[in-house]
């Protein structure tokens, strides 16, 4: 799965052209949610079973914005 999300400004912002760590996690969570959602088609709910039990990130660079990424 490649998702493009679009990034706007001053929103998602933590500091000024920059996103917020806590939103670029949940970008990254919801993502892998789809992932598991998109493989899981026996399940009559397949969305009802998904929880995040842990995540942990570690933040290489800042993330500008607003901007386009590939997630």
């Amino acid at each position: 799965v490649v998702l493009l999300v679009t990034l706007g400004s001053p929103g998602l912002d933590g500091h000024p052209a920059t996103i917020h760590g806590g939103m670029s996690t949940a970008i990254l969570d919801e993502t892998l949610g789809l992932c598991v959602m998109l493989h899981q088609i026996h399940a009559s709910d397949p969305r009802a079973a998904l929880y995040t039990a842990r995540l942990d990130t570690v933040y290489r660079k800042p993330v500008q914005t607003p901007s386009v990424v590939a997630v």
